[in-house]
């Protein structure tokens, strides 16, 4: 596995706050003081889940999120799907678990992830920088002894704004055009990354190792690629800057004045600048 990806990848799990999981002694029947005694059907890979409204249904790990069509809004598709080894589960699942947040169900996590998203995947376009977070879905006590074993890699967008939600795939997004969700938008070149639809002065678009890094020459011809225009600075519109961080060099365009951009600009074209 490309120990650069490892590095990059964010687990969702460890960047939100800890709170105590709802759900934990399994789903119980409305007006009904006993709990529903019952497995959940596996999820599917390809699956894509409902929106996510508040940080209590992202943190509840083993709450399964409704599947809803691909063709609607959602918050996460489904990855990879495996069975969990019982030396795996918790004694008392909670989202900040070490069995979660690091260890065998992790990687696979972050390995289907960088498949997913075509991490080494050969190809002429420059690797384009995708924010992104990784979510577990894990059976609960009840469902547990129940016998259910099954978990679920969901991808979802980095930047955790409520509602999550997203149009579109992620898949193949390192080389082709992401959900906007899934840009890389900051007030500044390394700052907190926002929303990509929230007005911002600077976007990340790609992320390179070895020869073809460095440079702020060389950021510009990536950048146009990505972009897709033959002047990436849309006439001193923008500027494009080189920044290293973690061995990686990383292309950034930023306005050059207090106007705002207001969307991601991979594979924008020639048109005119979202700005406001």
């Amino acid at each position: 596995m490309d120990k650069r990806f490892v590095g990059a990848v964010l687990i969702a799990l460890m960047a939100v706050a800890v709170i105590t999981v709802p759900g934990v002694l399994g789903r119980r029947l409305t007006g009904s003081a006993a709990p529903a005694l019952h497995v959940n059907p596996p999820l599917e890979i390809g699956n894509c889940l409902g929106p996510l409204n508040t940080p209590q249904e992202l943190n509840t790990i083993v709450d399964v999120v409704p599947v809803v069509a691909c063709t609607r809004a959602h918050s996460a598709e489904v990855i990879a799907v495996g069975r969990i080894d019982p030396v795996d589960y918790p004694v008392r699942p909670t989202v900040a678990d070490a069995a979660f947040t690091s260890g065998p169900l992790s990687e696979q996590c972050d390995q289907a992830a960088a498949k997913f998203l075509g991490w080494g995947t050969k190809n002429t376009v420059p690797r384009i920088q995708v924010s992104f977070f990784t979510r577990l879905t894990i059976p609960g006590e009840l469902e547990w002894r129940l016998g259910q074993r099954w978990y679920a890699c969901e991808l979802m967008p980095g930047v955790l704004d409520y509602p999550i939600s997203y149009d579109g795939t992620a898949q193949n997004a390192s080389f082709r055009t992401p959900p906007d969700a899934f840009a890389n938008c900051a007030d500044g070149p390394g700052e907190t990354r926002i929303s990509c639809r929230e007005p911002h002065h600077a976007e990340q678009l790609t992320s390179s190792y070895g020869k073809s890094a460095g440079g702020d020459g060389n950021c510009r011809a990536l950048v146009a690629k990505v972009i897709g225009t033959s002047d990436p600075t849309f006439n001193g519109q923008l500027a494009v800057l080189s920044r290293v961080q973690g061995g990686a060099s990383q292309c950034w365009v930023t306005t050059t004045s207090s106007r705002y951009l207001t969307a991601t600009l991979i594979n924008h074209g020639s048109r005119p600048l979202p700005l406001q």
